[in-house]
């Protein structure tokens, strides 16, 4: 029964990521890519529309504000792994100086910064409202750590509510890494979770610098609520997928955006 049901779960877990990937994805395309048939997918469909995760369409289904936002971190974390890794390091190889203190917000891509900070022997003090963040640089003795305290957020697996907020506040850090589902030249930064906007907001106030992390995945999205805007950002890493005309219109808005392999912006 437990295995049965296990199954089921991993099955809607990818159903989720695919519509996180395409937007709107066809009942043909579901059982094509899970090895599932119809009746079994139209029945995780039905599930997940009820849990108000998801909006079924005529022939398959469609991504909703919810989707965006209710993906837990073990999710999220697998999301464009590979463009992940080459900007946190990127950041830990070029960007953070030792004895640094930096402000490192739950998203998957400063989980990726922990993980190659773990690899170095950085002395840095990292100051995060993340519990997965936190749980990886636990494991070393060089980072002096500081974790936000609260409520955790089960799906975040972070702490993002009012004594979260009171803690970043009373603090103070060099730098201070972003993460967001969006970056657009005209809205700025935004984010589908309107819980989490204040405490990156935060975050951003209580650091002499903010620093971007984004894959090119996220680049000229816009979601339900604003962050910062485009002039409270200092820099912005994302990877080689980057396209030209994305680059050129945040640059045109006046941020700084660096690709992750050192490379200039493709052409047009």
């Amino acid at each position: 029964m437990m295995d049965s049901e296990s199954k089921a779960e991993r099955r809607r877990e990818q159903i989720r990521l695919l519509l996180l990937s395409n937007t709107v994805v066809s009942l043909g395309e579901f059982c094509d890519r899970l090895k599932c048939s119809e009746s079994t997918i139209r029945n995780d469909l039905k599930f997940l529309e009820e849990k108000g995760l998801i909006t079924r369409t005529y022939g398959g289904a469609a991504i909703n504000e919810s989707t965006k936002y209710n993906i837990p971190m073990n999710t999220r974390s697998k999301m464009n792994i590979e463009a992940k890794r080459q900007i946190a390091e990127y950041i830990v190889g070029n960007l953070i100086e030792p004895n640094a203190t930096l402000m490192l917000d739950s998203g998957t891509t400063n989980l990726e910064i922990a993980k190659v900070v773990l690899e170095t022997s950085k002395e840095l003090t990292i100051i995060t409202t993340s519990l997965a963040i936190a749980d990886v640089l636990s494991k070393t003795s060089s980072i002096n750590l500081f974790l936000a305290g609260g409520r955790l957020h089960q799906v975040k697996d972070a702490f993002i509510d009012h004594t979260a907020c009171e803690f970043i506040a009373s603090m103070r850090a060099d730098t201070y890494f972003l993460s967001c589902d969006g970056v657009d030249a005209e809205v700025g930064f935004t984010i589908a979770d309107p819980e989490e906007a204040y405490v990156k907001n935060l975050m951003s106030r209580s650091s002499k610098k903010t620093i971007c992390a984004l894959d090119s995945t996220k680049l000229d999205a816009i979601y339900m609520k604003v962050i910062c805007r485009i002039d409270d950002v200092d820099m912005l890493i994302t990877d080689k997928e980057a396209k030209a005309p994305q680059i050129k219109g945040l640059r045109g808005a006046g941020l700084n955006v660096v690709l992750a392999d050192g490379g200039e912006a493709p052409a047009d």
